[in-house]
């Protein structure tokens, strides 16, 4: 007897302990910048004799943003992010905003893709005539500062992700602009 009530107890602490974890992490985060270098049917030739040959690909930037680990089954699980990036010209600072709903079964992986940022320019530059030449060089247009992703559960939050954590200050302050921005209405000299 003594040890079937030491049985259930143990069952019982168990069984709370699993249910207490699952509710703290229900899940894993993990985020991997994405580089590819996308071809683009930009091509320039010299107003010469046609011999220097000119093909610009852009490199665009994202991040895969995957979720695993849940110990049960979450539905409408709500992804949130804010990339922050500096633009090269003009120099200022812009935020890319996304947001993706899933469901993740329970010890598989999830993964949603933020929308892609041109980062550079890769060029090409090819010499046909008399020495043939080829020279590559990689021009940045923007630079991205940091992130913050937030996994919300049932409408909590429930995990989150900056990086770096310093730039979570340049967000919000980002935000904040943005939202502060008077919207010009084209009715405004309606009668």
């Amino acid at each position: 007897m003594k040890h079937s009530r030491a049985a259930i107890l143990l069952l019982a602490l168990l069984l709370w302990v699993h249910t207490a974890f699952a509710q703290i992490v229900p899940l894993q985060l993990q985020v991997i910048k994405v580089n590819k270098q996308v071809a683009n049917p930009r091509a320039s030739y010299s107003a010469y004799d046609n011999t220097l040959i000119r093909t610009t690909d852009d490199i665009l930037t994202s991040y895969a943003i995957k979720l695993s680990r849940a110990m049960t089954p979450l539905t409408d699980v709500h992804v949130r992010w804010v990339i922050l990036v500096q633009q090269q010209n003009p120099s200022r600072m812009k935020l890319v905003q996304g947001e993706g709903v899933c469901n993740v079964p329970p010890w598989d992986t999830v993964t949603l893709q933020t929308q892609p940022i041109r980062t550079g320019v890769f060029i090409h530059s090819q010499n046909t005539g008399l020495g043939q030449t080829d020279s590559f060089t990689t021009h940045p247009t923007a630079t991205i500062k940091g992130y913050e992703v937030e996994v919300y559960v049932n409408g909590q939050r429930v995990i989150a992700d900056i990086k770096p954590p310093e730039v979570q200050q340049e967000i919000e302050a980002a935000k904040t602009r943005t939202k502060a921005r008077p919207r010009t209405s084209s009715t405004t000299n309606a009668p």
